[in-house]
C-alpha cells in the first residue's frame, strides 16, 4: 500500500491489435515474381505503360498469384480480401489465425474503354479517392493504432467447417442488420465480435442458402478450405458431380469454365462447354467465355480459319467478318479497324487512307471521323488551327474555314452577349461547353456523334 500523501501512479500497455512485433510468416519471398506479376512490376519499376493488353485477359495483381502465398494457402492460409472495406479486418481476427508476409505486389492500373481496341496497364497514378493514410485515419477512427504498412496479410478460419470466404458473409449478415454510417469501421467492430463466437454460433449466423452448402458439403466430406470455391460458386455435390460426368472435365477446370462464363452450372452451361470444346475451337476455357455465349460456334470459327484470333472476332463482331477482312487487306490492322469504323461505321477504307495525306489532320484522324469530317476538310480546318470538337461549332453555326478569323476559336455568334461561358478542359487542353453540345449538326452529316444525336439505332453507334 502507498504511504499517506504519496502519488499512486497506475501503468497501463495498450494491446498490440496488429501483431507488430510478430514475425513473418516463413516463406521464400526471394522466389521469382511468375512472368505476369513480372511484366507488371516492370511497368511499375519504369513508368512504362503497357498499350496492347486484352482487358479480358487481365486483372489486378492478387496475392495468390505470389508462390509463397501459394504454399502457404496449401497450409490452409488465405489472403485477405483485396476490398479496401475490409483494411482493418485483421486487428479484428484472432492473432493465432492471422499471419503475414512482406508484401511484393506490383501496383499499376489498368483501364481501357470502348473507345479503343486494346487496353491498358499503366503505373499506378496517385489515387485521391484512396490516399496512402486512409487506412491510418480508418484505424483512428475506431480506437486502432496506425497499421503495419507492406505486409500481405493472411487468415485462416477460428472454425474447421467454415471456410473464410464464408465468415465475410457471416460478417455482413450482421452488417446489413445495423445502421450504417461508415462501412469500413463497421465491418471492423462486427468482426471483432463475430470472431470471439464458437463454431455453433457462427453456423447459426449464416445467411440460409449457405448454411445449406456448408451442410451439404460437409455431408460430402468436404469442409473449411476444402469446400469454399463450390460454396462461392453455389454448388451442391450433386450438381457437381453430375456436370463432371457430362463435361468429362476434372474439377479445376470446370469452376474455371464457370468463372469465365459468369453462369451458374446449369443446362444451358454445360450444353455450351460441350459444344465449344467438341468445336476445336481454342481455350479450355477461353477468356471471358461469356462474351460467346450468343455466337455461332461455327461462325466464330470462321474467324478464326480467317486468321484473326478470339479477341478480334470479338471485338470486330458488329463490322462482320467481310468488312474486317477487306480492311486488312487494305493495310489496316485489326485495331484501326475497330476505331475508324466505331468513329463512323459506314467508312470505307479509302476514305480513312485519305487522311495519310491530310497533313497534321493526321494526328487526329479518329476525332474528324467521329465529326463527320472528310480528310480534305479536316485539312482546312487544321489550316485555320482549330481542333475537330471547334470545328464542328463552326460548322453548326453554317460557318467555313474562311469565315475563321486569326486567334479566333469559337464562332463569335455563340460568344455574343455572354459575360461569363463555363468551359469544361480536358488534359490536353481542349475546351468545350456543355451547352454547345445541344446544336445540331447539318442534315446528312457523318460520323458517330451525329448518328447518336439523331437518334440513329446503328448497334456499332450505341455500344457504351
Amino acid at each position: 500500500m502507498p504511504e499517506p500523501g504519496s502519488l499512486w501512479i497506475t501503468m497501463s500497455v495498450m494491446p498490440d491489435p496488429w501483431g507488430l512485433e510478430q514475425p513473418p510468416a516463413e516463406s521464400d519471398a526471394t522466389t521469382a515474381l511468375p512472368p505476369r506479376l513480372a511484366r507488371l512490376a516492370a511497368v511499375q519499376a519504369t513508368g512504362i505503360a503497357l498499350t496492347h493488353e486484352d482487358p479480358y485477359a487481365q486483372d489486378f495483381p492478387s496475392a495468390a498469384e505470389l508462390p509463397e502465398v501459394e504454399a502457404l494457402m496449401i497450409q490452409g492460409w488465405r489472403p485477405l480480401h483485396d476490398a479496401p472495406l475490409y483494411c482493418l479486418l485483421p486487428a479484428a481476427w484472432p492473432a493465432e489465425h492471422r499471419a503475414w508476409i512482406p508484401d511484393r505486389l506490383p501496383r499499376v492500373g489498368m483501364g481501357g474503354t470502348t473507345d479503343t481496341y486494346w487496353s491498358e496497364i499503366v503505373a499506378l497514378p496517385h489515387d485521391e479517392d484512396w490516399p496512402e493514410d486512409y487506412p491510418a485515419k480508418q484505424a483512428q477512427a475506431v480506437g486502432l493504432p496506425d497499421p503495419p504498412a507492406d505486409r500481405t496479410w493472411l487468415l485462416r478460419s477460428p472454425w474447421p467447417r467454415i471456410p473464410v470466404s464464408v465468415i465475410y458473409e457471416i460478417i455482413w449478415s450482421v452488417v446489413d442488420g445495423n445502421a450504417i454510417e461508415d462501412e469500413i469501421a463497421e465491418v471492423y467492430r462486427v468482426a471483432a465480435d463475430v470472431l470471439t463466437w464458437d463454431e455453433q454460433q457462427a453456423l447459426d449466423a449464416c445467411p440460409a442458402d449457405t448454411r445449406a452448402l456448408l451442410d451439404a458439403w460437409a455431408d460430402a466430406g468436404r469442409v473449411g478450405e476444402a469446400a469454399s470455391e463450390l460454396i462461392e460458386q453455389r454448388l451442391l455435390p450433386a450438381a457437381l458431380d453430375d456436370a463432371l460426368r457430362r463435361t468429362q472435365l476434372d474439377e479445376p477446370i470446370l469452376l474455371a469454365w464457370l468463372s469465365s462464363l459468369e453462369s451458374e452450372l446449369d443446362d444451358d452451361a454445360i450444353d455450351f462447354i460441350n459444344a465449344w470444346r467438341a468445336s476445336g475451337l481454342p481455350g479450355n476455357p477461353p477468356t471471358a467465355a461469356n462474351r460467346y455465349l450468343e455466337r455461332d460456334l461455327v461462325e466464330l470459327q470462321t474467324w478464326i480459319d480467317a486468321g484473326f484470333d478470339l479477341y478480334a472476332a470479338s471485338q470486330l463482331e458488329l463490322a462482320g467478318l467481310d468488312a474486317a477482312i477487306r480492311w486488312r487487306e487494305a493495310g489496316f490492322d485489326e485495331a484501326d479497324t475497330y476505331e475508324l469504323l466505331r468513329s463512323d461505321p459506314a467508312l470505307t477504307p479509302e476514305e480513312a487512307r485519305a487522311f495519310d495525306l491530310a497533313g497534321t489532320a493526321r494526328d487526329q484522324r479518329r476525332d474528324w471521323i467521329y465529326y463527320g469530317f472528310s480528310a480534305a476538310q479536316a485539312a482546312d480546318w487544321t489550316a485555320m488551327g482549330l481542333t475537330p470538337y471547334q470545328a464542328r461549332m463552326w460548322r453548326a453555326c453554317n460557318k467555313e474555314p474562311a469565315d475563321v478569323q486569326p486567334g479566333q476559336r469559337f464562332p463569335p455568334q455563340l460568344l455574343e452577349g455572354r459575360r461569363y461561358i463555363a468551359f469544361n478542359q480536358t488534359e490536353d487542353g481542349e475546351r468545350s461547353n456543355s451547352e454547345w453540345d445541344e446544336i445540331p449538326d447539318p442534315p446528312g452529316t457523318r460520323g458517330r456523334r451525329a448518328r447518336r444525336w439523331g437518334g440513329d439505332d446503328d448497334a456499332w453507334s450505341n455500344t457504351d
